[in-house]
């Protein structure tokens, strides 16, 4: 986001905001904190994972943004994994073979 104000507190420290972890696997989230702490994003790209297929539950959680906002989301699970963002495309590595 270019110079941040001090003391600002990004989404990345904040557990379903910037990252969740469970049984299932895990989520990254990037892009403007204050909109991914607000939807708890990845949280709900988590949630996802749970029913969908990693890349998949990527490209629904950046369904969940509105069109100018940009963010990406990285979903890891033992079956697979996701990446989705915009405005621009994340580069992308195979994880899992």
């Amino acid at each position: 986001m270019g110079i941040m104000l001090r003391g600002r507190v990004g989404d990345v420290p904040v557990r379903g905001a910037g990252f969740q972890i469970g049984p299932v696997g895990g989520v990254l989230a990037t892009g403007i904190g204050e909109e991914i702490i607000r939807l708890h994003g990845a949280e709900r790209v988590y949630q996802f994972i749970q029913t969908y297929d990693p890349q998949r539950a990527c490209e629904l959680g950046i369904q969940l943004f509105g069109p100018n906002i940009p963010i990406g989301f990285i979903a890891l699970t033992k079956d697979g994994a996701g990446i989705a963002s915009r405005p621009i495309k994340m580069p992308a590595y195979p994880l899992v073979e």
